[in-house]
Formats: C-alpha cells, sequence, structure tokens
C-alpha cells in the first residue's frame, strides 16, 4: 500500500527473480483496471531486469471483474468506470509509486508505461514528475477532456511543454483517438520545446491494439510494440 496525498494506493509490485533489477517502472492499467493482461506486463517486465510497481488508480473501488471485460459488450461498464475515476488523484498515484521506487526501493531510474486510460495518466505523471526519467505511452485515451472539472483540471496535451525526459508515443494508424493531425500537433509541442519524442504507428492497428480488449487486438502489432518498448527502456535508463 502506498500513500498519494491522503489516499491510500494498493500496488502490486513485480520484483526480477534472479538479481537486483536495474531500474524501475511504474505500470498503469487500460481502462479495466488491473487485470491478467497487465499482471503480465508487469512479469514480462521483471523478466527484462526491472522492478515493475502498478498502482491502482481505481483504489479498490474499479470493476468487479477486470477480466471479464473483453469485448465490445462491456463497453458502457469500461465507460462508467472512466467517467468516475479522478484523473488528477490518478497521476499523483502514479507519482507516488515513482517515489516509492525510488526511494524504499533505491533505484535510480524509474519510468512510467501506461495503457488506454493509464497511457494517459502514464502521460500525465510524466509532464508533472521530475523524477520520470522516461515514457512509454501506449494509445493515450484522453490526449483532451470533454470537459475541465476538479478531476480533470487540465488537457493532458497541453501538459506537454513539461516534459524532461525521453517519451515512446505508441499508436496504430487507424485509431480514431490518435489521427495522423493529433499526432503532428504533439510532435510539434515537443519539436519546439527540444523534448526527445519518438513515435511509432503500427499499420491496421486502433486503439488497444495491445491490450486485453479481444475486439481490437493485433497480436503481431503487439509483439513488435513490446520489443520496441523494451529497446527504448534499455535506451533511455541504463
Amino acid at each position: 500500500m502506498l500513500r498519494a496525498g491522503d489516499v491510500d494506493v494498493p500496488v502490486l509490485l513485480f520484483r526480477p527473480d534472479d538479481h537486483a533489477p536495474v531500474a524501475g517502472v511504474v505500470v498503469a492499467p487500460e481502462a479495466q483496471g488491473i487485470n491478467h493482461f497487465i499482471r503480465d506486463v508487469g512479469t514480462r517486465l521483471a523478466r527484462e531486469g526491472y522492478l515493475a510497481a502498478v498502482p491502482d488508480y481505481y483504489h479498490g473501488r474499479g470493476p468487479e471483474d477486470p477480466d471479464s471485460l473483453t469485448s465490445l459488450a462491456h463497453l458502457p461498464v469500461i465507460q462508467g468506470a472512466i467517467d468516475a475515476l479522478d484523473f488528477r488523484q490518478g497521476s499523483e498515484d502514479m507519482l507516488a509509486a515513482v517515489d516509492h521506487l525510488h526511494g524504499a526501493q533505491h533505484l535510480d531510474q524509474v519510468a512510467v508505461w501506461g495503457y488506454c486510460t493509464g497511457g494517459t495518466l502514464a502521460m500525465m505523471a510524466a509532464c508533472q514528475g521530475r523524477s520520470v526519467d522516461a515514457a512509454v505511452l501506449f494509445y493515450p485515451s484522453q490526449p483532451r477532456f470533454s470537459q475541465l472539472t476538479p478531476k480533470r483540471p487540465q488537457h493532458p496535451i497541453d501538459l506537454v511543454w513539461q516534459l524532461r525526459k525521453p517519451v515512446l508515443l505508441v499508436v496504430g494508424d487507424e485509431d480514431p483517438v490518435w489521427p495522423a493531425d493529433l499526432i503532428a500537433d504533439v510532435a510539434h509541442r515537443c519539436d519546439q520545446w527540444s523534448i526527445p519524442l519518438e513515435v511509432s504507428v503500427y499499420e491496421g492497428a486502433g486503439h488497444t491494439f495491445a491490450g486485453h480488449f479481444e475486439d481490437w487486438h493485433r497480436p503481431g502489432a503487439a509483439a513488435e510494440a513490446w520489443v520496441q518498448s523494451i529497446d527504448f527502456l534499455g535506451r533511455c535508463l541504463s
């Protein structure tokens, strides 16, 4: 359990089996919450030598059975969870996990990594946290919010100027959330502020192509994106 402000945040840790971790990675789950897919991501990162932390940004109040939310029929449940989510607190949860890996776990370098709604939270954390050393963002679902509220005080895309460390943005060329003009906009923003940005666009892939949502899952693109993301971490966290 971590403490983020005055909130308790459940967290899972995945450690390498046979050696000390080379660095840390804080993983933000897709909108379904911590499910088998996200646990597998944590396990695979540990096999690559990283100490992976997965904070529960729903604080135990997310979808009851995240492993069952795998198809388009479950979109209303998933959307309901997203609508209730406090994105400001979720980004604080991510940063609390970053601080935990730096402090209690004695790691010099920590990255953030997120999918879907978790990609949005990883993006926000990378913008806000000076102790974040790299960010892997799989198709952040909310580059802009439908409206600004106390739980969504600023559009994530408008925080980009605060980035200081390298970012990998992973999207599909058929993702309606990330059309070509939005990708170009983010690239322009990063260029004018000298932010190291890499963008990978996968042909024939839509939103959540690497995740747990079976209707849109593209195994080939997901496998390629994993290899590229691990390579990116290796170059940034060395």
